[in-house]
């Protein structure tokens, strides 16, 4: 299956954050060597509008067959239409013509060619629509609260204080560092979750996902205490 790694230059929250050294390497070169390892990735491509990004890539195994377009790389640029452009290039080019594939976000650095591999089983396995990496929340659902512009409290009825934290069901949230998905549905509706998207849960230590400076200290501690 071909994995895209989508990396573009700009960044808010942290800047040139996919090329900032997370040890002793740029930050996408984790996802990078993970898919290469990967059994179930036959291809893996770069989408990218940076040309730094695109050198510090190119020493790897990583294919760049081109380069994406500025109108794809900016704030508000939609990640869907990335990867239903570079889909219909790679289709149009007879570079890739399958309808599925698989999204590893570089920004998601502990994410490990087991993950990778387990997410398109599920994804083979079930004939699933598309497979979403997740991690288990350590709080139940009923702890989110809703807060108006006066900042009182809406969901007071949940009665959220008066139950022993292990009868509450806890939820799950997409990590960010693995979506399967096929091309097709993709492009038809505009989402990532159909009637049959299934989950592949992973361990808080795996998924940790860099928007912040917070974030990249808390991976590079990660990385100190032991192997991730």
């Amino acid at each position: 299956m071909l994995a895209i790694i989508p990396a573009r230059g700009g960044s808010k929250g942290l800047p040139r954050k996919n090329i900032k050294m997370l040890g002793n390497k740029p930050l996408i070169i984790w996802t990078i060597e993970a898919a290469a390892k990967a059994k179930n990735v036959s291809k893996v491509i770069l989408s990218t509008d940076d040309k730094e990004i695109a050198e510090i890539c190119s020493e790897t195994n990583i294919e760049i067959p081109f380069m994406r377009p500025n109108s794809l790389a900016e704030d508000n640029s939609s990640a869907i239409d990335v990867y239903i452009y570079t889909m219909n290039k790679l289709k149009k080019e007879n570079i890739y013509i399958q309808d599925e594939y698989v999204v590893l976000l570089p920004t998601v650095p502990f994410v490990s060619a087991a993950d990778i591999d387990n997410a398109i089983n599920i994804f083979n396995q079930n004939d699933a629509d598309s497979v979403i990496s997740t991690t288990k929340l350590d709080f139940p659902n009923e702890w989110i609260l809703d807060v108006n512009d006066s900042n009182l409290i809406q969901n007071k009825k949940n009665n959220i204080s008066i139950q022993n934290r292990q009868n509450y069901k806890y939820g799950v949230i997409a990590n960010g560092g693995i979506y399967v998905l096929r091309h097709s549905l993709v492009s038809k509706e505009r989402t990532y979750y159909f009637d049959k998207t299934l989950s592949y849960e992973m361990p808080p230590e795996r998924s940790v996902d860099i928007d912040t400076e917070l974030d990249f200290k808390f991976a590079e501690f990660l990385l100190g205490e032991k192997d991730v």
